[in-house]
């Protein structure tokens, strides 16, 4: 299970889109937001990517009846199999986009930290490629 802290609604403690500031009467805790690149394994063995700042929450809507037109909703349930914790909203999305981008083979080397295999899916194969060409 993954434990996420989220910020306390009440007078004294308050939070931007980046960072939570909590104030007491004592002193200021500066906590850096934290946002999260997800991977999800569906019930049909394909994958879900996405991005939250709370990832429980975001598993539980996957899993739940409430957006009938969403992509898990027909492939549940869900699982987690890959989680990146990010401080910058953008390079989570970026990092999103990157791996919707992926191939099957290459999202799995990644969800099993095959970081080798990762490489050499990451390899361009065309034909066209520089190095397929020799210098004759």
């Amino acid at each position: 299970m993954v434990s996420v802290v989220e910020p306390v609604a009440d007078s004294n403690h308050y939070y931007s889109a980046t960072y939570f500031y909590i104030f007491t009467k004592q002193y200021l805790l500066f906590m850096p937001r934290t946002f999260y690149t997800y991977i999800l394994r569906c019930a049909d063995d394909s994958y879900y990517t996405g991005v939250t700042n709370n990832i429980e929450r975001r598993i539980s809507e996957h899993n739940s009846n409430d957006y009938p037109k969403s992509y898990c909703h027909k492939r549940r349930p869900v699982k987690l199999v890959f989680l990146q914790m990010s401080f910058s909203i953008i390079d989570a999305i970026a990092f999103e986009k990157q791996i919707k981008k992926w191939t099957k083979a290459k999202k799995e080397a990644l969800i099993s930290q095959n970081y080798n295999s990762l490489k050499e899916l990451s390899e361009c194969k065309n034909d066209s490629h520089f190095k397929l060409f020799s210098n004759d």
